[in-house]
């Protein structure tokens, strides 16, 4: 990009320079990876078999997957929130059917804790079913990434998974989006 005067006139003193935008977060890429294993029953997120080959995988550009996509499957997304004011976020998780939610204190998978879960179904972003379903106020700071995993169980009917939060200038629970993720 070069400057241009107030007619649109290309200043001869100015360099070319490459400007990236995010208009709608904090300083994430866009974008996580939903990694699923399917032909897996139960409901239990502990029998998702991660240390396996994936039976594929979906690219997310918000913390929500697909309603009624299938059946006996297990899902885990992971990745980096980055968020874009510090301050006090409260964090939210609804599935069909199990689920955890945890988070690190920094960008290292290894500092992470469960911060929310569900254990019995909830519907599509309801958010409030089961008091486990939202985690502690957590401190935040803008511009550093935080990891986080998301283990998704489904067995069988329904499905959904979201994760929401509230926080600086988030009054109403909303589905994390795409500003503020980015790939692990």
């Amino acid at each position: 990009m070069k400057a241009k005067d107030a007619a649109g006139n290309i200043s001869s003193a100015s360099t070319s320079v490459n400007v990236t935008t995010n208009a709608s977060g904090g300083g994430g890429a866009g974008s996580v990876i939903q990694e699923y294993w399917t032909g897996v029953s139960g409901t239990s997120v502990s029998s998702i078999p991660t240390g396996t080959a994936p039976s594929g995988t979906n690219v997310l550009t918000s913390l929500e997957g697909a309603t009624n996509w299938a059946d006996n499957y297990g899902d885990r997304i992971r990745g980096y929130i980055t968020p874009a004011t510090s301050g006090t976020y409260t964090f939210y998780i609804a599935s069909d059917d199990t689920s955890q939610l945890w988070l690190s204190t920094n960008n290292s998978p290894s500092n992470t804790s469960m911060i929310a879960s569900v254990y019995e179904y909830t519907g599509v972003r309801e958010w409030n079913k089961h008091s486990s379903q939202q985690s502690a106020s957590i401190t935040l700071t803008a511009g550093q990434p935080y990891y986080f995993e998301i283990l998704h169980k489904d067995g069988g009917g329904g499905d959904n998974l979201a994760v929401g939060w509230t926080g600086p200038g988030i009054s109403t629970i909303t589905v994390i989006g795409s500003g503020y993720l980015s790939q692990y």
